[in-house]
C-alpha cells in the first residue's frame, strides 16, 4: 500500500446544533437562574459533543418569559469557544439551547474524512477507516497529534496530524504502516513481543478513545525496546488507556476487561 503525505485545511469555524431541554431553572418568583442554566448547558456540552468544559457564562437576572432568547458563552477544550443559543419555553424556567457557533475549534470528523480520501486514493482498491478520537480538539499551533487508521485488508497505518496556523490549517502525513514495521523493525525484546500480542488481543471498544491514533507509535516503540523497563512502561501506558489503575492484579478475575 504506497502512502504519500499531503496537506489540507480545516475550517476552523463550524456549526453544530445540540438541543436540550431544561426544567424549572428557577432563581426566584419572576427570574431565571443563570446558574442553573450554566451548569445545565456545560453537562450537555460535555455529554453530547464530547468535549472539555472550562466554564459557561450567562447573563444574569433574565426574567422569565416564554420565548426569551439570549446567547451563553463556553470554552472548550482550553483554547475553544463555543456560542450557545437559549430560549426560554415558558413562564416556568423550562429551555431549549442549541450550539451556534463554534470558534478555534478543528472539526476532527471533517479532518478524518479527508484523511480517509487521501489515504483511500493510494491504497489500490482498499476502504480505509480512520480515528482521530473525538469531535473537536482546540487549534494550538504548531501542536501535533495522532490519528489512526486501518484499510480493509486490515493494515493498521499511523498518521501524524500537525496544526500550521490559528485559521485551522492542517498538514497530515503518515508515520508507519503495519507491513513497513515489519520490515524495518529490531527484533526487539520477547516480552515486547508478548506485550503487542496482548494488546491486539484487547477489544478496541475497551480502550480510551485517543488509543487508535497512539497505537501505530507504541507498537514501534515496544518494536524498538531494548530494556525490560521500558518495555514495562509501555504496558503500564496500555494499561491506563484500557482503565486498570497501575499495580492492580487481576485477583480471581477469570478474563481481563476487553480480552476477546
Amino acid at each position: 500500500m504506497r502512502l504519500e503525505a499531503t496537506a489540507v485545511a480545516i475550517l476552523a469555524f463550524c456549526s453544530a446544533l445540540v438541543a436540550s431541554a431544561g426544567s424549572a431553572l428557577v432563581a426566584s418568583a419572576d427570574k431565571l437562574d443563570s446558574k442553573a442554566v450554566e451548569k445545565s448547558v456545560g453537562q450537555g456540552l460535555a455529554d453530547q459533543l464530547g468535549v472539555s468544559v472550562q466554564s459557561v457564562s450567562c447573563p444574569a437576572g433574565r426574567p422569565m418569559k416564554a420565548g426569551d432568547a439570549f446567547n451563553c458563552i463556553a470554552r472548550v477544550e482550553d483554547v475553544g469557544q463555543l456560542t450557545v443559543a437559549v430560549t426560554q419555553k415558558d413562564d416556568e424556567g423550562n429551555i431549549h439551547w442549541e450550539v451556534s457557533r463554534t470558534e478555534g475549534l478543528l472539526d476532527l470528523p471533517s479532518l478524518e474524512a479527508d484523511i480517509r480520501k487521501g489515504l483511500e486514493a493510494k491504497s489500490g482498491g482498499a476502504t480505509v477507516r480512520v480515528s482521530c478520537g473525538r469531535r473537536f480538539r482546540g487549534i494550538r499551533v504548531g501542536e501535533a497529534f495522532d490519528c489512526g487508521a486501518e484499510d480493509s485488508d486490515g493494515e493498521k497505518i499511523g498518521v501524524q496530524v500537525t496544526v500550521e496556523d490559528d485559521q485551522g490549517k492542517v498538514h497530515w502525513k503518515v508515520t508507519a504502516s503495519e507491513a513497513r514495521e515489519r520490515a524495518a523493525a529490531p527484533s526487539g525484546r520477547p516480552e515486547g513481543q508478548g506485550l503487542v500480542e496482548f494488546e491486539k488481543a484487547v477489544k478496541w471498544s475497551e480502550v480510551s478513545k485517543d488509543w487508535a491514533g497512539r497505537r501505530p507509535g507504541w507498537e514501534q516503540e515496544v518494536a524498538r525496546a531494548t530494556a525490560a523497563a521500558d518495555v514495562g512502561k509501555l504496558a503500564i501506558e496500555l494499561e491506563g488507556a484500557m482503565g486498570w489503575p497501575s499495580g492492580r492484579t487481576l485477583g480471581a478475575r477469570s478474563s481481563p476487561p476487553g480480552w476477546r
